[in-house]
């Protein structure tokens, strides 16, 4: 089961990890770090709507060996970020997508992208 750790701040140890960065929608950006250690994967950044369409923007995290994926939702508005902080214990791979719509609008997203 994921962790969900709200206003952590990223530390010098994180700041080795490697980069990911999920570019399938436009008007979304989301970007982060991971770290994995045996089966334990951790990923952080953050999930910001570039589009200034009036919608909402989702990113989606999927660990294999979980039920379920994760999603982070940002409702703030253009130009404003949300932070992505999510830790897993029984994860071999880590895959993510974005999403863009909400509210009336259908939600276009984009294909799972593996980052490990």
């Amino acid at each position: 089961m994921a962790t969900i750790l709200l206003g952590a701040m990223p530390s010098a140890a994180q700041a080795a990890r490697p980069k990911w960065s999920s570019s399938g929608v436009s008007g979304v950006e989301a970007k982060g770090q991971y770290s994995k250690s045996g089966s334990r994967v951790h990923i952080y950044g953050t999930l910001k709507d570039t589009g200034g369409d009036n919608k909402q923007v989702r990113l989606t995290v999927r660990f294999s060996g979980e039920c379920c994926a994760h999603s982070i939702t940002n409702k703030k508005g253009v130009g404003k970020s949300v932070k992505v902080d999510l830790t897993s214990t029984r994860a071999a791979h880590l895959h993510v997508k974005e999403c863009k719509g909400g509210g009336l609008h259908i939600w276009t997203c984009s294909k799972w992208k593996k980052i490990y």
